[in-house]
């Protein structure tokens, strides 16, 4: 069971308290109710349109949907610019459309009194609005008639910190974040990098990527640029199938935002360092099911908020070690599920001569041309039973066009070996016929086989979240570059 707190319960006190305009402590009870309303009032109105008044608002509608980024410039006569870019901006002009377009309009806002300071977009703003209109969602199955998105457009302001103001929807209690921007900031090219960073941050190509928690244990995330992100335990030796590690039973789905800063989830998300852990949290919940405070159990962590880091990981805010990242680099290179294409025009050393070399060779035989050298799985094996992966085996391809005409794949069998300093080894075991007489009569062919079984390569990337691209180093042979592909 999860137990979700949010910022409108968390806040409240917080958010009074910045009705006060001087540092001293003050009885604020000198003052009637009316007056202290009054200030916060004025306080959120003239908070929102300093500094040129504009802002990025963190929009979230409901659990089954992303998170949308709004930018919005607020203005003193009391209209606002809302600039968004979705799929669902993109259907206000072509009902077909299945990728984000740009929308902006300017529309009427105020703070108003509501149980304690309300922002409100007051009249209809078409790439706002469109969130809480009761009308059916035109791209599902389910009929969403009278409800829509289920989106706000009143928040309860609940506090200002850092740049940032809290917010809860009034009608469904989503914690909505505004963060200012500069006002120099072009709505469109801002939107254009933020509907970017879901490639960026995650990639097809890298079908695995791992939540690593502070006691070392991992959770299995996929789907990560639809933004509606699966996770589950992953098996090792303590975690089992037979206990929480099994995808189908315990998988579970969380909805999240993208920004230049980062990515969160919509709720604060509970993840277990281990089985006994899950079980001692779920027990606390059942035995105490209107408690407010959560259990202090080990290897219980709560997260939400992920800041983007120089080597593009991304760690959690709240207890400073959470970490979403692909796997270790070696593992990525010797991952079956990912096919590697050697860049042949990068490199240095003698692995990028010895790489040249194998295209030259192969030229000067009969004027074959080396179009591409890839490494990738080549043959499963799997138990009838029960479907698991029993035996595999790897491929270095090389695709070869003849002089006359028409291709031939050269294929060199050879398993990846993952060592404690987390470089890689390449056992080399055979190859096909094709490759059988170039080997025999092209001296550059064996010496790169003979090359990379030598060298242990150790793999970096720009990127530790999406490592499209790696540099494989095999130090004092120098290095070549390996870019994942479908």
């Amino acid at each position: 069971m999860k137990k979700i707190f949010n910022i409108s319960a968390l806040m409240l006190l917080a958010g009074f308290s910045l009705m006060s305009c001087t540092p001293e402590v003050d009885d604020v009870f000198d003052e009637s109710a009316a007056e202290r309303t009054a200030k916060a009032q004025k306080m959120y109105t003239d908070l929102l349109v300093a500094d040129g008044g504009k802002w990025q608002m963190e929009y979230f509608t409901n659990s089954d949907e992303p998170g949308y980024v709004y930018v919005m410039t607020f203005d003193k006569d009391g209209s606002v610019m809302i600039a968004g870019e979705n799929k669902y901006i993109a259907k206000l002009s072509n009902i077909e459309a299945t990728t984000p377009g740009y929308g902006e309009e300017r529309s009427l806002w105020e703070v108003i009194v509501d149980n304690g300071p309300t922002l409100t977009f007051n009249s209809y703003n078409k790439v706002f609005h469109l969130f809480s209109n009761p009308e059916d969602i035109p791209d599902t199955d389910a009929s969403e008639a009278g409800e829509g998105h289920l989106g706000d457009y009143e928040f309860s302001l609940m506090k200002y910190s850092g740049d940032t103001l809290y917010m809860t929807g009034k009608k469904h209690k989503i914690d909505i974040l505004m963060t200012r921007l500069d006002v120099g900031v072009e709505d469109r090219a801002y939107l254009d990098e933020v509907i970017g960073l879901s490639s960026k941050f995650f990639s097809s190509l890298i079908p695995e990527v791992f939540i690593t928690l502070p006691n070392g244990a991992r959770y299995l995330t996929q789907d990560g640029a639809s933004l509606i992100m699966s996770m589950a335990p992953e098996a090792n030796e303590t975690r089992t199938k037979d206990q929480d590690a099994d995808w189908i039973s315990f998988v579970e789905s969380h909805n999240a935002i993208l920004t230049p800063a980062g990515l969160r989830f919509m709720n604060p998300i509970t993840l277990y360092g281990t089985y006994e852990a899950r079980q001692a949290y779920e027990a606390y919940w059942k035995e105490n099911p209107e408690a407010t405070h959560e259990p202090d159990i080990a290897d219980v962590y709560k997260v939400q908020t992920f800041v983007l880091q120089d080597d593009g990981s991304l760690l959690c805010r709240e207890d400073g070690v959470t970490r979403i990242a692909a796997d270790a680099l070696g593992k990525v290179f010797a991952s079956p599920g990912i096919k590697w294409r050697i860049n042949l025009d990068k490199g240095e050393g003698a692995l990028a001569e010895a790489i040249a070399a194998f295209s030259t060779g192969m030229l000067d035989r009969d004027g074959s041309i080396v179009q591409t050298i890839d490494f990738m799985l080549d043959h499963v094996t799997r138990d009838s039973s029960t479907g698991e992966i029993t035996d595999y085996f790897f491929t270095m391809e090389a695709n070869v066009r003849r002089r006359r005409g028409g291709t031939f794949k050269m294929d060199f069998y050879y398993q990846p070996t993952v060592n404690a300093d987390g470089s890689v080894s390449l056992v080399f075991d055979g190859y096909n016929a094709a490759a059988t007489t170039y080997v025999t009569n092209v001296p550059q062919v064996g010496a790169l086989l003979e090359m990379l079984a030598a060298t242990n390569l150790t793999a970096s990337a720009e990127s530790r979240l999406a490592p499209t691209t790696l540099t494989l180093s095999g130090g004092d042979s120098g290095y070549f570059i390996v870019d994942a592909v479908k």
